[in-house]
């Protein structure tokens, strides 16, 4: 037997520690005092519940476990799962808000034409019929936002998409990452019979949000976003709503559970939260992303989201390699309102990053990289392949992988201190109720 290489020792309190193992997902709380020796754990009596639990929790494992192969294994079954497919849709790269963090570079008057969308219902209807293993197809919208393009677009390919789904007896879904700020009544009521998820952002409480993301005539929207939110979820639709944290914004979330808080219980029930740092607020503080200051403030507020009945979650509290980003899936594709083709939607785009096009009989012609280059970046860099977090992290995304040399260090210049920091958070998240005495 032998220690895993993904675990992780993180004192809690006096005289309390616990060995996280990132591969697992599992944690062993350790009351007594922690060997600086980790191999003497294996001294452990066999009989012991401490080193039944070691072992339960894959904290120890046969000496002949390749660890590192299981990781790449389990990451490859992760994301080339044939059975469903992701198609996110861009009907316009226009914007009706102008948030100053936004990495897009919108384009007024930019629409899909009809012949793209046509393209777009063929492309589909291949997909479907050339695949026996597909039972799920989810048409993502994204832009820009996507409601401009509400009566254009999005409303031609719900119908005929959905309909060549039900004909070949494949689940079909919906969702929007959207503002919120365009939906009304007439259009919740056509969406509803979808299978409608969104994904609807706030920045900060009433004040916060509106200095942030006002109208081109200066009007304030955190109020109408509420009401949709309502709207939506009235009809029974699930929203997520992503809250963009910064330092100036963090201390007002409190107003929007406040806000929520009395909203109907059938109501309540499908609204989640996501809290989610942004990224150039991360830029300036000395610890990063996951800065232990910053990420207690996302903790307690989440606890508080929880304890009043809401969904809560936070990307600094990585979920790992099983819930990987969309675009290192095999069967995700993105295509833009002008046919461009590509994978990941957090990057602008241009020509630059387009991998391909969508030509008018419904093809693709890869024109720079087919995907499979990507995949085969992912979690390349060996740095990588000897970290305690790798489970965790996965070295990144494929975008990621793909943009960056390979170094020294830790591709995502991650500090030990921060790792241990990372863990901790994805102890909190895991023990949400963990008691007080922990003091953690």
């Amino acid at each position: 037997m032998k220690p895993s290489i993904y675990n992780s020792y993180i004192p809690l309190d006096e005289g309390i520690s616990f060995i996280y193992n990132a591969f697992s997902d599992k944690t062993v709380i350790f009351r007594q005092e922690m060997p600086e020796d980790k191999s003497e754990l294996l001294s452990l009596p066999i009989e012991s519940t401490l080193y039944t639990n070691l072992v339960d929790s894959g904290c120890i494992v046969d000496e002949s476990v390749d660890e590192l192969q299981n990781l790449k294994d389990a990451i490859l079954e992760a994301d080339n799962n044939v059975s469903s497919y992701t198609l996110i849709v861009n009907p316009t790269l226009n914007c009706n808000f102008k948030c100053w963090y936004c990495y897009e570079s919108h384009i007024t008057n930019s629409m899909m034409s009809d012949e793209t969308v046509d393209a777009l219902i063929m492309f589909t209807g291949d997909l479907i019929k050339s695949n026996n293993d597909l039972k799920d197809l989810n048409l993502s919208f994204f832009g820009g936002e996507p409601f401009i393009g509400y009566s254009k677009v999005v409303k031609k390919l719900l119908t005929r998409i959905s309909g060549i789904c039900s004909q070949k007896d494949v689940r079909f879904s919906t969702h929007f990452t959207t503002n919120g700020y365009l939906i009304n009544e007439d259009r919740a009521e056509f969406l509803k019979d979808y299978d409608c998820s969104f994904q609807i952002t706030l920045d900060g409480h009433r004040l916060q949000h509106d200095n942030t993301r006002s109208t081109k005539d200066g009007k304030g929207s955190y109020d109408q976003i509420l009401r949709n939110i309502m709207l939506l979820t009235s009809k029974g639709m699930n929203v997520l709503v992503r809250i963009n944290c910064t330092v100036d914004n963090i201390d007002s979330i409190q107003g929007i559970l406040e806000d929520l808080n009395m909203i109907p219980e059938y109501c309540k029930k499908r609204i989640s939260f996501d809290f989610q740092r942004v990224w150039q607020d991360s830029n300036k503080d000395p610890d990063g992303l996951h800065g232990r200051e910053f990420s207690n403030k996302i903790y307690i507020m989440l606890e508080r989201f929880i304890n009043k009945g809401f969904a809560a979650s936070s990307v600094l509290f990585m979920k790992g390699f099983r819930n990987s980003c969309y675009a290192d899936k095999i069967n995700q594709m993105t295509v833009n309102y002008d046919g461009g083709v590509y994978k990941c939607t957090a990057r602008d785009f241009n020509e630059k990053n387009r991998l391909g096009r969508l030509c008018n009989d419904g093809t693709v012609l890869w024109d720079r990289m087919h995907p499979d280059k990507r995949y085969e970046a992912k979690f390349s860099d060996p740095n990588c392949h000897r970290c305690r977090i790798a489970p965790l992290c996965g070295g990144g995304c494929s975008q990621m992988s793909f943009d960056r040399p390979h170094s020294d260090s830790c591709p995502m210049g991650y500090s030990e201190s921060q790792k241990d920091d990372m863990v901790l958070s994805r102890f909190k998240h895991i023990h949400i109720d963990i008691p007080k005495y922990l003091k953690i």
